[in-house]
């Protein structure tokens, strides 16, 4: 879902939270098609349904596909979103100002979760606004706050947290399997590179309790009777 889709979605808004989840990558991924955060995603909306919230998701493309939104995402990427996290940025203090009570949580994975923390910055008011980052690289300047949860998978993520020699290991493999694989089943980049630590899937205990945990203490104080 792109910027003008989410617009149209909070112009006719009845729920009292908000997710915006942006995906790793290039920034585009079909929602049908994300693979490492989808269930972390489905699992915050379902935790916070059980909770009485009344919730809605938006999968959230900063790029578009194709060559040129490629280029687009790189550029956009090597300045920090500039353009789009302004962008996103500025949709939720509409939202904010148009619905006072309304709370949002941004979900994000590896660059998306860059992404989210650029965000996140350009916010000048961060109440009822909360983050969770899952593998942000190591080399983003994040957003050091009580409202933002970062995940690493207890630091066993070398992306997230600057293991080199692992990298370096992943990155020759990586140019291996699509040396010998990409003919035999068409592996396309992202899944040559990626590696199991990486992953943040609902199903993983430490990744569920970390997340749950997080949710309460900011949401669950709210719904008690």
């Amino acid at each position: 879902m792109d910027f003008i889709q989410s617009n149209q979605i909070i112009k006719n808004l009845k729920s009292e939270v908000v997710i915006f989840f942006a995906p790793g990558g290039w920034g585009h991924v079909p929602q049908e098609k994300e693979i490492y955060a989808k269930s972390l995603l489905k699992g915050i909306q379902n935790t916070l349904q059980n909770w009485q919230y009344k919730v809605v998701a938006i999968h959230y493309s900063r790029a578009k596909g194709g060559f040129l939104g490629k280029i687009k995402c790189l550029k956009e990427t090597l300045f920090c979103f500039p353009a789009e996290s302004k962008k996103l940025a500025e949709a939720i203090e509409i939202m904010q100002s148009r619905f006072q009570d309304i709370k949002i949580v941004l979900v994000g994975y590896s660059f998306g979760a860059a992404f989210i923390d650029e965000v996140m910055k350009k916010i000048k008011d961060k109440k009822e606004i909360y983050g969770i980052e899952a593998g942000t690289p190591f080399f983003w300047k994040t957003l050091k706050a009580e409202n933002i949860l970062y995940l690493d998978n207890n630091g066993r993520d070398a992306l997230a947290n600057r293991n080199f020699k692992k990298l370096t290991v992943i990155t020759i493999l990586g140019f291996l399997k699509l040396i010998f694989l990409f003919r035999l089943v068409r592996l396309k980049i992202s899944e040559s590179f990626h590696f199991k630590e990486h992953e943040y899937f609902w199903e993983n205990p430490e990744v569920k309790s970390k997340v749950e945990d997080f949710l309460k203490s900011n949401f669950l104080k709210f719904n008690e009777n």
